[in-house]
Order: C-alpha cells, then sequence, then structure tokens
C-alpha cells in the first residue's frame, strides 16, 4: 500500500517553496558565518598558486605548506595589527577633529564627523578583529587542505565524474584569472 503513494503535483510544489523558504531563512541567520567562510574559501583559492609556485621551484610539499601557512598567518596577524592601531589612533583623534575651514562644505564636514563619532561602538571593532582571526585561521586550514580535499573527491566519485570535472575546470580557471589580473595591475602601475 505505501508502495503506490505519490504525492500530489500541487503538494510537491509547497514542499519545494518551504525547502526554499527554510534555507532562506537559514542563510539569513548564519550569514555572518557563512560570509566569513566564503571570504576565507576565495583567499585560500587565491593564495593555493603560491603554494604550486614554491613547489615547482624545487621546494618539498612540506616545506611549501610551511612556507605558505607562515606567510598566510604573518600577513594576516600583520594586517590586523595594523587596523587595530589605526582605529585606535582614528577614535582617539575623531573627538579633537574638525574642519578649520570656513567654507559651506567644512560645516557638514564637522556635522559628518560627528555623527560618525557618535555612532562607532568598539564592540564592533572587536568584531572585525574577531572576523579577521577567524578568517587568517580558516585560510591557513583552507591552503593546508586544498590538495587532500581535491585527492578525497576524487577517490570518493571518481576521476571521471563530469561534475567534478566541470568543478575542477571552474577552480583551475578562476585562479588563472586572478593570476592574469594580478600580473596585468603589476604591470600597470
Amino acid at each position: 500500500m505505501i508502495d503506490n503513494f505519490n504525492i500530489p503535483p500541487f503538494l510537491r510544489q509547497i514542499i519545494i517553496i518551504t525547502i526554499i523558504l527554510v534555507a532562506a531563512v537559514a542563510l539569513k541567520f548564519t550569514a555572518s558565518i557563512t560570509s566569513l567562510v566564503l571570504l576565507s574559501m576565495f583567499l585560500s583559492l587565491l593564495l593555493y598558486p603560491f603554494l604550486r609556485w614554491l613547489e615547482k621551484k624545487g621546494l618539498s610539499y612540506n616545506l611549501s605548506i610551511i612556507l605558505t601557512l607562515f606567510g598566510i598567518f604573518s600577513l594576516g596577524m600583520g594586517i590586523l595589527v595594523f587596523l587595530v592601531v589605526t582605529l585606535e589612533q582614528l577614535i582617539k583623534e575623531l573627538p579633537t577633529f574638525s574642519i578649520t575651514s570656513s567654507s559651506f562644505m567644512a560645516q557638514y564636514g564637522n556635522q559628518i564627523i560627528q555623527l560618525i563619532l557618535s555612532n562607532i561602538n568598539l564592540s564592533d571593532i572587536s568584531g572585525i578583529i574577531e572576523a579577521g582571526i577567524f578568517i587568517v585561521f580558516s585560510v591557513i586550514f583552507l591552503v593546508y587542505e586544498l590538495p587532500q580535499i581535491k585527492k578525497r573527491l576524487i577517490k570518493e566519485l571518481g576521476a571521471d565524474n563530469p561534475s567534478l570535472k566541470r568543478n575542477f575546470a571552474l577552480v583551475h580557471d578562476f585562479i588563472k584569472y586572478f593570476i592574469i589580473r594580478i600580473k596585468v595591475n603589476f604591470f600597470m602601475e
């Protein structure tokens, strides 16, 4: 009797709409962490070619990983320290900062400065630092795990899986595009 059970088309559409709405609500409530994870994935894909470049230069895989991870950690912590020091100085200077010109725009500039000063919250700054630390460590983890993830996917899904091939090609094209953009931007400046 259960074998002959069919879901009516209108009920199937209601179920699909409900699933989409639940997924949208879940994304809304998890947006703060989802955005950080997606940004970390983006940055790790951009940094992965550096790891491959070190290997092509003759360094062992382990040494390449160590140098890449150390570089990511140093760069990330350097940016965070710079951000903290800069924000600290900005917060100290904002109460006394004003535009001394007598122009029409200076009056509005001072009002904007006061508006910014009244809306700066120290918990927002700590949230930025917290997000930065999360991104640094998740990028380190992802760069370390990227070669193993590829091997695991090939092992589980098979090397001939068309979906897997398309995704690998998409990631490869993505990395290739950004390498070209970096080279073009470097030579244009």
